[in-house]
């Protein structure tokens, strides 16, 4: 199975410096979400990463994708190299929730005290 990523350039030549060959540099909600559809149909992509720039325009569709999919492709949702937006999809929400994490007014993970 292959990995494709979707966001803006700097984060698809880094993953594609990574090993990543699938990539598409989107930089508006219509490109992302073509991009998305193409890979998500694609029987040989296992997981699809999306930036998280890129991930909050399209979180509705994501979101859906995740309620109608199996297993795969598995979507992932990381940082770009400005670092980790304010932003957390309902998947990372559950389990962070069922983990028993609690979010940080940093932003950040830290275990949540009982």
């Amino acid at each position: 199975m292959k990995i494709a990523v979707i966001g803006e350039e700097s984060v698809v030549r880094g993953f594609a410096l990574a090993g990543v060959r699938e990539g598409t540099v989107v930089s508006d909600p219509d490109g992302a979400e073509g991009a998305f559809e193409r890979y998500q149909e694609d029987p040989s992509i296992g997981v699809i990463i999306v930036h998280d720039r890129i991930g909050l325009r399209i979180e509705e569709r994501l979101e859906k994708a995740r309620r109608e999919r199996k297993a795969f492709p598995m979507i992932v949702v990381c940082p770009g190299p400005e670092g980790r937006l304010p932003y957390e999809d309902a998947f990372t929400r559950s389990v962070r929730i069922l983990s028993g994490f609690g979010k940080s007014q940093l932003g950040g993970v830290h275990e949540s005290k009982r």
